[in-house]
């Protein structure tokens, strides 16, 4: 399955990202330290059709 990245919707994550709010910012301090059942997950920001996803787990958790 090929995902269409949505260059319309592109700018408008990166604003969104760039302006998180409080709870955003603590959901990803617990994300980005492995502290959610030790999944790992890494800030991508993409724009897919017309939905934004700005993160992704790196690793299949066993």
């Amino acid at each position: 399955m090929k995902i269409y990245n949505n260059p319309k919707l592109k700018k408008l994550a990166r604003k969104l990202r760039n302006n998180a709010t409080k709870s955003e910012i603590k959901l990803w301090n617990i994300l980005k330290g492995k502290q959610m059942h030790n999944y790992d997950f890494q800030i991508v920001i993409l724009a897919i059709e017309n939905f934004i996803s700005n993160f992704e787990e790196n690793k299949t958790h066993p």
